[in-house]
This record gives C-alpha cells, structure tokens and sequence, in this order.
C-alpha cells in the first residue's frame, strides 16, 4: 500500500487553528490508516493540537513543526506574501516524508472518503489537486479577467521558467496538493515562478497559478473532490458548525464518534 505523509498549515487565529483541528479529525474518522505514514502540522499551538489529540494513534504519527512568527516572516519572503509560506513549508516537508507521497490540506477542507485510493493514483507522472476551476481567459469572474488582461499584456517572462505560461491554462484550486517525490525538486520552480507573478502582478492567486502551471508542466492533474470537500465558499457555515462541535467535544476520542453526525460525512 502506498503511504502519504499529510501536511497541514495551522497557524494564526483560532478559526484557522479549529479548521485543521476539524480537517485532521475528519482523516482519522475517514482514512485507511495503513496509508498514512504520518502527519506533519505546522503550527504555533501545537500543545492545543496535542491535548485534544489524545487518540492513540495521532500521539504516534502526528508530528509537530513549530511556526513561529520568525519563521513565518522568512517564509513570506522579500515579496512579503502569505502564500509563499505554504511553498516553502512543501520545500521543508519533502525533508521528512522518506519515499511517501506528499498530500497537503488546506485547514478548510473535511475528508468526506478515504483518500487511500488517490494516493496510490500519485506517481512521478500524476499529481493531485483540489479541482479545475476554469480555463483562465474562459472565465467571467473578475480574478480570472484580470489575469487574462496580465498574462495577454504584461507576462514576459526573461527566462525558461513559466515562458509557456498563457491565460489558456487551466486554474485549478490548491486547496489540496498531492505529489510524490519526483515532483519535489520542481518545488524550487513553483517557488521561483511564484515569485515573478507576484512581483509582476500582486495578486492572492499567484501560488495557485505557480502550481496550477508547474504541476501540469510535469504531471497529470487528477482532482479529489470525491474525496476531499474543500468549503471555501461556505466557510461562514462550516466555522460556526466548527465553532458548535469543538465546544461540545473537548477531545479528539470523543469527538471521532460524533464526525459522522456533525459534518454529515458517510460511515466508513
């Protein structure tokens, strides 16, 4: 069986921290437990993590990076962007997840199946993310108008890296990122590339993009929303559906047999 290290990036306000208490908790109700070599959680509260953690086997396999503001800091970079801490923290994971494949979550997301079947999907020639968004100069919204208006007029890349980058690509949602280690050394080009589009054109997506334009340079896209609820759009409900459960649970033992009810998510 193929095993995943799952990365998590929980740092910040509470809302942020019960997000990924919650997303972890649905992988311990959901997953195959066999295919999870362990999981990492960047964090600055890992004593709250660890005392509603009390599950046997989360005590075992989940690991705990510390994500001080000076780390945080560094990580954001000269362009001073928040998403180019989830890059390098993938940079840093890749160090300690052996031959696993690398699954990241964001903190609003709930395992609504066992995610076992789309890791042994990841290979050097498939990747995972969240799902396909749009096809950039197809879309109507007003992020994808405006990249379309960047990409046509503005993007002239001095180098091979994103030089095939256009506004036809597809945009996918990086909500959820699954590779394995064949992928990894592109990191440094999504890093890179991430970092010319923010420069260029300062706006939240240009990590999504990065990914969105790397992964598909080396890999086929497969998306998880058959198994991964990713509610970004719905996060006013789902917070306070949080907010009610964690105040009700005070560990992970007694919430687990709650998850089901709670998040309306099928029995395994």
């Amino acid at each position: 069986m193929k095993q995943a290290t799952i990365v998590l990036q929980a740092y910040g306000t509470d809302t942020i921290i019960h997000q990924n208490m919650v997303c972890l908790l649905s992988l311990l109700h959901q997953a195959d437990l066999n295919a999870i070599a362990r999981v990492l959680v960047y964090t600055d509260r890992a004593d709250q993590f660890q005392k509603f953690f009390n599950h046997e086997w989360a005590r075992a396999h989940v690991q705990y990076e510390d994500l001080s503001p000076e780390r945080v800091k560094s990580w954001r970079g000269a362009i001073n962007f928040v998403h180019r801490v989830k890059i390098e923290m993938l940079r840093d994971a890749v160090i300690k997840t052996g031959d696993s494949v690398v699954f990241y979550v964001d903190g609003d997301t709930i395992f609504i199946r066992d995610p076992s079947p789309m890791f042994g999907q990841i290979d050097a020639r498939n990747s995972v993310m969240h799902e396909l968004e749009n096809i950039i100069d197809l879309g109507g919204d007003p992020i994808s108008k405006k990249l379309t208006r960047f990409l046509q007029k503005s993007w002239r890349p001095d180098d091979e890296v994103g030089r095939g980058l256009t506004s036809g690509i597809a945009m996918w949602n990086a909500g959820v990122l699954g590779f394995s280690q064949h992928f990894a050394p592109h990191l440094d080009e999504v890093l890179y590339l991430t970092e010319k589009l923010y420069t260029a054109y300062p706006k939240h997506v240009m990590e999504q993009l990065a990914f969105s334009y790397c992964l598909r340079a080396h890999t086929r896209i497969r998306d998880a929303r058959d198994s991964i609820l990713h509610y970004w759009r719905e996060k006013d409900l789902y917070n306070e559906r949080i907010r009610q459960f964690l105040n009700a649970h005070s560990t992970a033992t007694q919430a687990l047999d709650q998850m089901a009810k709670a998040f309306e998510l099928p029995m395994r």
